[in-house]
């Protein structure tokens, strides 16, 4: 897991606005302040964001991911046994398996109560089907946030997501991905920035991250996945006393330098 820098975020910040500012013919002093404070605020808070990023170099199980996979022929799996990786892409190849199932999790990651968006680019290269009630477990990816729980499963040409409908989409080919998930459990899923599908989770108290193939009853696919992330993020709102004194301060001095600048004239 990864996080900007605050520091660095406040950097960038302070010269970007000193760039703008400098380049204004008259910009009274305070007004400057308020301008640099305001953009070091909202840095700040998005640097205090959560991310979470698969790279492609190594398996998840030497990032942290916890690995669980099962041969119902053979006894237990390690991840090298259908997991690979070369750089750029994480590659599942579970066909032929008979009922095997083999996944990630990553546990206690994430914080209720904060909006989440998972963006995913991948395709599903092979696929065979189980029964009825395991359709798309052979390539998912299951959110938990410790209030809800968002399920987004594949199978050879068809999506669903959490208690919405499953809709055609041809996941032979890559695309991307993002499920952008709300603290009162409501999601929306984009498929190459269009949106598809809206949709509501289900309330769980359990914190985690799981994907790969979950099936247990003979369904399997072979993806490959070479964008996995999450991010949180919290919306702040300051208190309505503390935005009527900022937008009053802002005002005030506007109109300051439009007077000075007037009778300068």
């Amino acid at each position: 897991m990864s996080a900007p820098s605050p520091t660095v975020c406040k950097g960038a910040c302070a010269e970007f606005c000193g760039s703008r500012i400098a380049g204004l013919r008259f910009v009274p002093r305070g007004f400057t302040f308020l301008i640099s404070t305001t953009c070091l605020l909202l840095i700040s808070v998005q640097a205090s964001a959560a991310t979470i990023t698969l790279d492609f170099a190594t398996l998840p199980s030497a990032q942290g991911w916890i690995f669980s996979g099962e041969d119902i022929g053979g006894g237990p799996l390690l991840d090298s046994d259908v997991y690979s990786v070369d750089g750029t892409t994480l590659t599942q190849d579970m066909v032929g398996g008979d009922g095997d199932d083999a996944q990630y999790r990553l546990l206690g990651a994430l914080d209720a109560g904060m909006s989440t968006t998972l963006r995913l680019r991948a395709r599903v290269t092979d696929y065979e089907p189980g029964s009825g009630a395991s359709f798309g477990l052979g390539f998912q990816v299951t959110v938990y946030d410790g209030a809800w729980v968002w399920q987004l499963i594949f199978t050879d040409e068809q999506v669903g997501l959490t208690n919405s409908a499953r809709f055609d989409v041809d996941t032979s080919v890559f695309h991307d991905y993002r499920l952008e998930m709300r603290p009162d459990g409501t999601a929306d899923l984009l498929i190459d920035d269009v949106l598809r599908e809206s949709s509501t989770g289900n309330a769980i108290g359990f914190n985690a991250v799981v994907f790969g193939d979950s099936a247990s009853s003979g369904e399997n696919a072979d993806a490959e996945i070479t964008e996995f992330s999450l991010t949180q993020s919290r919306a702040v709102v300051p208190e309505p006393a503390t935005l009527t004194l900022w937008v009053l301060g802002a005002v005030g001095l506007v109109g300051f330098g439009w007077r000075r600048r007037k009778r300068a004239a």
